[in-house]
């Protein structure tokens, strides 16, 4: 059994209640930061994409080498982040609409909108990616001269449209998480003595 120490106020519900919110503070943190990371390796892999597409040439034996490189294994990391991104964010969200502090009864009402943001963000992320290659594989299949002529540029200036969307998104969320206040205004105990 715990013993309190004389004078602290370790079971203070208003300090408990702050600690809490600076976890939640950082889980929503560390998932922005980390969809942030993955919207910028999406926007590498789609600009690797057109410039191989577009401007590359037989010639350039170095630069498709490392294009492709950058093709086959850019998915599987923005995959990893996809996911990370996601179970961090859908963390962050539950924290923060929990409705077990006493002396918050309806959960952080401040981190409600960013982190539930912050989890549709995260469930969009990966999906210009996996449109990307899909259309992709697609084109590959059926008609190897789309991919050589390059009527594929178009959409990927879109794709690159939605990733550079999702890159401001992400810091609008990183820069209002940041933001938020952890401190706790005291409210009535359960006796309904203010505190």
């Amino acid at each position: 059994m715990l013993v309190p120490v004389p004078g602290g106020n370790w079971n203070d519900p208003a300090l408990i209640a702050e600690r809490k919110r600076t976890t939640n503070r950082r889980v929503a943190v560390s998932g922005s930061i980390v969809g942030l990371i993955t919207t910028i390796i999406q926007l590498i892999v789609t600009a690797t994409f057109f410039v191989a597409s577009e401007y590359l040439g037989p010639d350039d034996i170095g630069l498709i080498v490392l294009a492709m490189l950058i093709l086959f294994f850019g998915p599987i990391v923005v995959g990893v982040g996809w996911i990370s991104s996601f179970v961090v964010s859908l963390i962050a969200c539950i924290q923060a609409h929990s409705q077990t502090d006493r002396t918050q009864p309806d959960g952080w009402t401040e981190a409600k909108m960013p982190t539930s943001a912050l989890l549709a963000a995260s469930i969009v992320l990966g999906i210009p990616t996996v449109i990307m290659y899909a259309t992709l594989i697609e084109a590959a299949e059926s008609d190897s001269d789309r991919l050589i002529n390059g009527t594929l540029g178009p959409m990927t200036v879109f794709w690159a449209v939605v990733q550079v969307l999702l890159t401001v998104g992400y810091i609008y969320l990183l820069r209002r998480i940041t933001a938020l206040d952890a401190s706790v205004s005291p409210r009535s105990t359960s006796e309904g003595e203010p505190q």
